[in-house]
């Protein structure tokens, strides 16, 4: 009974880990009570860590999960559709997995059949989770990141068993979650939709060219300018305050998952100290995620990665980097995750980690986890260090790395500050454009994301409940955009009464599956498929509740609908008669 449309999710940004040194920077991840912080430790000695080295530039700040990382998968070797069109890596590095050529259909599978409305345009890079490519979505003319998430075995290509798909699929379900609860703005990367094919999860996010990560930057002449560690500072406050204003902490601000879109004119000029590129080890800035508006004497700043994103009244850490992290939430690790430790950490982490990402930028170079960056300022040891001008910066970094939490800003009084001291830095910025969806695209999106929480993972309490957001933001969006009587309306609450069904309330679900019926049959007729489909819903939930004789001229009608409409020797008429038995 539910709208046949696709299923999907993500984690940003599209690299896997690189690098055996794991003593400059760590991404703790545990569970509350599970281990102590010398039992973290340990692990950490033990950790092996499997990516692509190659496409990264540095390691200064790569986070590293207890959680043994997932091997990317090839496709499906039954794969025979005409559109499918792969091509080998240019190498013979066995591990390395098959890429989609140019040209390359993305299928997605909506009500009605299976079309496609985005193509594979360029490879970008490799990860744990399976591949990035840019893609041109039809519909818009625009250029999307597309994340592919292997679902399948890694040596025979065949589906995996269901314990462990889940396990994989869980993280990117779970962001998606986060990134619909966040919504649009600015400094936040956002999505553009999601899906299910076959056994590869699809997310797409906004994309455009000259973006690079903020990390590659630190030790850049391009830095040296006030204004640009000034706008950078403020974005990146914007868009945390943001999270905090919607009731949740980021955890793992850094400048790894910091994305900056840099002016034309700068990719010519920058110079870097360090023998890499500022962009990676390729020589070229990837085309990664950020906005698709363009200010012309200003540049894009977007946060990016929210896997670690958790409701403040929560009680949950799901991880940090060391390097990044308040004493606060360092003491996590040895106090297992206590409820009440949580949340005092949680209140003054961002901006914390806001003021060790400053303080890269106007040192030119990264923390360590050892550095102690708030004794060492309270100390005043770091000043030699700075230049005048750049000492200007410290007042508000001393204020967010107040070893006292009570003392450190909020987050808007951060933003505040940033604008006061340095005016005259923002005279020219323009106004940042909000990334917005139709509402088709906005209404599947939810749709997608709490079919994730039913269909694709275990289906406890609480997935059905994060499902339940979601199918009734899509009621709320299709009735908003189209209308009550509408057969968008109807598709949603049909997916809703389902949900309610599967959770036992089934009296919350039969008004609805019985609304769904008699918009389905004034709109599309008394016979169209659709209402067999409702009228099977409705017969389901009457079974369920022993109404034996309620259910079988709803299952009668049904089967004669599909019979007329589809054939007898259909599939579906196979469904609706051992229903009926």
């Amino acid at each position: 009974g539910r709208k046949s449309k696709a299923t999907m999710f993500w984690l940003w940004p599209p690299f896997g880990g690189g690098g055996d040194d794991v003593s400059s920077s760590m991404f703790f991840t545990f569970t509350a009570g599970a281990f102590s912080h010398a039992e973290t430790l340990e692990r950490f000695q033990t950790l092996r860590v499997q990516g692509d080295d190659h496409l990264l530039p540095n390691t200064s700040d790569m986070f590293f999960e207890v959680a043994t990382r997932i091997e990317s998968a090839p496709p499906n070797p039954d794969e025979d559709d005409d559109n499918t069109v792969v091509e080998e890596t240019k190498d013979d590095d066995p591990s390395r997995p098959t890429l989609l050529a140019f040209g390359h259909k993305i299928m997605e599978t909506h009500e009605g059949g299976v079309n496609s409305r985005r193509s594979v345009l360029t490879y970008i890079a490799s990860g744990a989770f399976g591949d990035v490519y840019s893609v041109m979505c039809h519909a818009t003319q625009e250029q999307e990141a597309m994340k592919m998430v292997r679902l399948t075995d890694p040596e025979d290509g065949s589906p995996l068993p269901d314990a462990e798909r889940v396990r994989r699929l869980r993280p990117h379900v779970r962001e998606a979650h986060i990134m619909t609860k966040l919504g649009a703005h600015p400094n936040l990367v956002g999505l553009k939709g999601a899906f299910l094919i076959s056994n590869d999860f699809y997310i797409f996010l906004e994309l455009m060219e000259g973006v690079t990560m903020l990390r590659n930057l630190i030790s850049t002449s391009w830095l040296s300018k006030l204004e640009h560690v000034a706008e950078i500072a403020l974005k990146s406050a914007r868009g945390l305050d943001f999270i905090q204003q919607r009731g949740f902490t980021l955890w793992d601000f850094k400048p790894g998952n910091v994305l900056v879109a840099l002016h034309p004119r700068d990719h010519s000029t920058i110079q870097t100290t360090e023998e890499a590129s500022p962009f990676n080890a390729l020589g070229q800035c990837f085309p990664l995620v950020c906005g698709s508006s363009t200010i012309e004497e200003s540049f894009l700043v977007k946060i990016t990665d929210f896997g670690t994103v958790t409701a403040r009244e929560s009680g949950e850490c799901l991880g940090f980097t060391p390097q990044y992290a308040s004493p606060e939430t360092h003491a996590l690790c040895s106090t297992g995750g206590r409820a009440g430790d949580v949340e005092d950490a949680a209140a003054t982490q961002d901006a914390w980690s806001l003021g060790v990402v400053l303080l890269e930028m106007i040192r030119g170079k990264s923390c360590t986890w050892n550095d102690h960056v708030g004794a060492r300022l309270a100390l005043g040891t770091m000043e030699p260090e700075l230049s005048s001008s750049r000492g200007l910066y410290l007042s508000i970094v001393r204020r967010c790395l107040d070893e006292d939490a009570q003392k450190r800003p909020a987050m808007a009084t951060i933003i505040e500050d940033i604008q006061a001291a340095f005016e005259s830095c923002f005279a020219a910025v323009g106004g940042e454009s909000t990334p917005s969806l139709s509402p088709d695209d906005a209404g599947m999106l939810h749709d997608q994301v709490g079919g994730a929480f039913r269909y694709q993972l275990a289906g406890s309490e609480e997935d059905l409940e994060l499902a339940g957001h979601h199918f009734r933001e899509d009621v709320r969006i299709q009735e908003e955009a189209y209308g009550s009587e509408s057969s968008q309306y109807a598709i949603a609450m049909s997916n809703l009464a389902g949900l309610l069904h599967a959770q036992g309330d089934f009296d919350g679900a039969k008004p609805h599956f019985e609304r769904t019926i008699e918009i389905f049959e004034r709109r599309r007729g008394p016979d169209h498929p659709n209402v067999a489909t409702s009228l099977n819903n409705l017969a389901e939930l009457l079974k369920a509740q022993g109404k034996y004789d309620e259910a079988k001229p709803l299952y009668e009608r049904a089967l004669r609908i599909s019979e007329k409409s589809l054939g007898k020797d259909h599939a579906t008429i196979a469904i609706w008669l051992n229903n009926l038995a």
